[in-house]
């Protein structure tokens, strides 16, 4: 009798004895039939385990580890892990990929195709793992995930992802050992190399706010700016705003627009992206610049082509962070 005749066949194509000349069995029973060569051909793990010799069928209290005359490798990930890392092995027109609706799953296929060196199978659930998908509603998630299994340039992109929002608060810390959570709990270290990435984060985008002369060539201004930047109008201008580094085409700001750079350099401190500075375009022209009718009739498309144009030297300048 075999010590493994009580496990649960797996679902198809993984139950059919004519397709399958050895047996992986999960953590919890289940019995995948897959062929050797497809193993050996995903994964270096199994192509150096099938090229050892193979000993004759092992016993456990006179119970051999076979299951029918198949020999038996088990597994220490769960059935729907394994079910789906042979279906990402396996040609796609024979075999559908799996449906990998939770982080939780991605992060279970993952670790296991790091384990056994499947590297194809690795890059195409990596690219998952960054897919809009996740990372647009759990990338605190998704970074964790990605600091855990060492994969750094997922880990910074979804850094740089989080820098869209304020961090969640309050963000959960790690215990020590077996007791920190899988994909949910940050460790002390990579918290604090999170905030101190945030933190450099601002600083390079609020240094750009305060540089608008120098950067005011990359901005890429157009003639119908200028003109309008350098018109005289009825607005005032603030006294404080070449000290504030608001002065461009040597002219100083009017006292409004410095305002709403004021209030951009403070958002900045919260979401460190280039998509700070296009928020509330419409609000900004209608509540500071009403009372003039200059500024009333062109403000609009002022302030849009220069918010465009500063997100992108925010998200350039952003990019050259190290996390």
């Amino acid at each position: 009798m075999s010590v493994y005749n009580t496990g649960t066949e797996a679902l198809p194509p993984f139950n059919s004895a004519a397709k399958g000349d050895i047996v992986l069995r999960s953590s919890d029973a289940v019995h995948f039939r897959v062929f050797r060569c497809l193993l050996a051909l995903a994964s270096p793990f199994f192509d150096a385990m099938f090229d050892l010799p193979q000993p004759q069928p092992a016993t456990v209290h006179g119970r051999t580890t076979l299951v029918g005359d198949l020999d038996v490798i088990p597994m220490t990930e769960n059935g729907r892990t394994v079910d789906a890392m042979l279906r990402y092995c396996y040609p796609a027109a024979s075999v559908p990929l799996p449906a990998l609706e939770t982080l939780e799953d991605v992060e279970q296929v993952l670790e296991g195709a790091i384990k056994y060196g499947m590297e194809g199978v690795e890059q195409q659930i990596r690219k998952l793992l960054v897919s809009p998908r996740f990372l647009d509603a759990q990338p605190l998630h998704v970074f964790a995930i990605a600091t855990r299994l060492a994969l750094e340039p997922e880990a910074r992109l979804a850094a740089r992802h989080l820098l869209q929002a304020p961090l969640p608060l309050p963000l959960p810390k790690a215990r020590a050992g077996n007791e920190i959570q899988r994909g949910t709990v940050l460790p002390a270290a990579d918290l604090a190399r999170l905030h101190k990435y945030r933190a450099r984060c601002t600083h390079a985008a609020q240094t750009l706010l305060a540089n608008l002369a120098s950067a005011g060539p990359r901005l890429a201004q157009s003639y119908a700016f200028y003109q309008w930047w350098t018109a005289a109008c009825a607005c005032p201008t603030r006294s404080d705003a070449r000290a504030a580094g608001y002065m461009m085409h040597g002219t100083y700001a009017r006292a409004w627009w410095a305002d709403w750079l004021d209030g951009v350099r403070d958002a900045l401190a919260e979401a460190p992206c280039g998509a700070t500075a296009g928020r509330d375009v419409d609000k900004v022209v209608e509540e500071r610049c009403a009372a003039c009718p200059r500024c009333r009739r062109k403000a609009h498309a002022a302030v849009s082509e220069f918010a465009s144009a500063l997100a992108g030297e925010i998200d350039r300048a952003v990019e050259q962070v190290e996390l």
